[in-house]
């Protein structure tokens, strides 16, 4: 009886101190595979804009699954560094919104400025990325998984080269 006790009481204040932890986090910085601290660069407020008018007006999104998510992140260089900057949620509910995404896509931030307003050259864009090594994905699902729920999207295979 007392085992059960004790052991119900370690598990508990490690509960509230993973819970603390995972409150206190500063979502603005993330932390690396080497443990130090990295810090998330935003955008310019043009380049926002921007790939929020393409996102918005991109049939892609229509496309989605209802219960699936993608992460768009972009990142720069300086020094020779990666430099992280924003990212943005991606999912049939909008932009913005939605879980923990399926698919991290990352983009080299050079490319925002060669986006047409109308968003009818995303696809020749990562493409071309793709092409320079300035794209890169990453994701927890098995191929399987990730067939059987974005299925919708099969015709967009080209665009991403998946």
């Amino acid at each position: 009886m007392k085992k059960g006790v004790i052991t119900i009481i370690i598990l508990s204040v490690l509960l509230v101190i993973v819970g603390y932890y995972i409150l206190t986090k500063d979502p603005v910085r993330t932390q690396n595979n080497t443990g130090t601290q990295v810090e998330i660069v935003p955008l310019e407020k043009s380049q926002q804009a921007l790939v929020q008018k393409v996102i918005n007006t991109n049939e892609m999104l229509n496309d989605m699954p209802d219960s699936g998510s993608i992460v768009l992140r972009f990142y720069d260089f300086k020094n020779g560094e990666r430099i992280w900057q924003d990212g943005f949620l991606l999912s049939k509910k909008g932009l913005g919104e939605g879980e923990m995404p399926d698919i991290l896509l990352y983009l080299h931030a050079k490319y925002i400025n060669e986006l047409k307003d109308d968003g009818t050259n995303l696809c020749e864009v990562i493409q071309k990325a793709k092409n320079n090594g300035d794209v890169a994905s990453e994701t927890e699902l098995s191929k399987t998984k990730l067939l059987l729920r974005y299925a919708g999207m099969i015709k967009y295979r080209d665009c991403f080269g998946f």
